[in-house]
């Protein structure tokens, strides 16, 4: 039997990092709305020192809150590659079931189990392994054949699919 992968966290590259770059781009148009803004909210003018000094502040939180994120993504991707590189996860393969999809519009988790193993994940979670739920495209059905590499917490790192 063959597989594809369909989702390998070690591989995920640049668009980890999109959430990331969309934040920054906001900040961004914060400081510069702030910085070419010249009325409050009260209509007065507000003096372009104030101006600069709040676009600065908007500016270094965001820096702040943008080298925290990526630290963390790049922890979370050293330690991924850790765990490829000493083997330390388990391999299932076999057919899904007792698959409990996410419904349409929730937060809520789906399950399904492969052979004995359960597995469970939420769209809204990303804690490096793959969520990608049913509702949002995801590609995991009851009887479907799957290859899942998973780490000691649970989290699916690769899902290959049958052809």
């Amino acid at each position: 039997m063959s597989f594809r992968t369909y989702f390998d966290a070690s591989a995920e590259g640049l668009s980890a990092y999109l959430p990331v770059g969309i934040f920054v781009l906001i900040a961004f148009v914060a400081v510069w709305w702030t910085a070419v803004n010249e009325f409050g909210r009260d209509g007065k003018r507000i003096p372009a020192d104030q101006r600069r000094q709040i676009s600065r502040g908007f500016a270094a939180l965001a820096a702040v809150i943008a080298i925290v994120a990526l630290v963390g993504m790049r922890h979370r991707q050293v330690a991924i590659a850790r765990i490829f590189a000493q083997r330390d996860f388990t391999v299932v393969e076999g057919a899904v079931s007792d698959f409990q999809p996410s419904p349409v519009g929730s937060n809520d988790e789906e399950r399904f189990r492969v052979g004995e193993i359960w597995f469970s994940y939420r769209a809204a979670v990303d804690e490096g392994g793959f969520h990608q739920t049913r509702a949002h495209g995801g590609p995991i059905r009851e009887g479907r054949i799957v290859r899942i590499v998973q780490d000691r917490q649970g989290r699916i790192l690769k899902l290959d699919l049958a052809d």
